[in-house]
């Protein structure tokens, strides 16, 4: 009887160590299992969001794909053409404004070094102007 029960202790605690054994597979069974359905929807949200940009960018060059062949409204494509100009000619203006005023502070600079430049070099004429050095051999 004493054996019976110390087995039966011991068949017990073997099972509560198989209980959590189990209950750790089951975690890293669920974790795998999510991931995989993270990596899955995922890869479908960026396959959407690829799509989408290129419906919209042919949607913006009035370019229909969905026959066999693209058709392509001519006037619509001209219109986002003027369009893509405008732009284009607006952020241009834009960055010679940003350049004129940098060559702007580029040439104040230089002015400024300028004047410090001269300003050394008449300190340095004043300071290397000859004296007059009696060369003659008689006191």
């Amino acid at each position: 009887m004493k054996y019976l029960l110390i087995a039966m202790i011991l068949l017990s605690f073997n099972g509560c160590q198989d209980k959590e054994n189990d209950a750790k597979v089951q975690a890293k069974h669920d974790a795998k299992i999510a991931a995989q359905a993270r990596a899955e929807v995922l890869a479908e949200f960026e396959a959407h969001k690829i799509a989408r940009a290129k419906e919209i960018q042919t949607q913006q060059a009035r370019i229909n794909e969905k026959a066999s062949k693209p058709i392509i409204d001519t006037n619509q494509t001209k219109q986002f053409l003027r369009d893509l100009s405008q732009t284009v000619s607006h952020e241009i203006d834009i960055a010679k404004e940003y350049i004129n005023i940098e060559i702007n502070q580029t040439k104040n600079l230089l002015e400024v070094w300028n004047q410090k430049i001269e300003n050394f070099v008449k300190e340095f004429d004043t300071v290397t102007t000859p004296t007059e050095i009696n060369t003659s051999k008689g006191h």
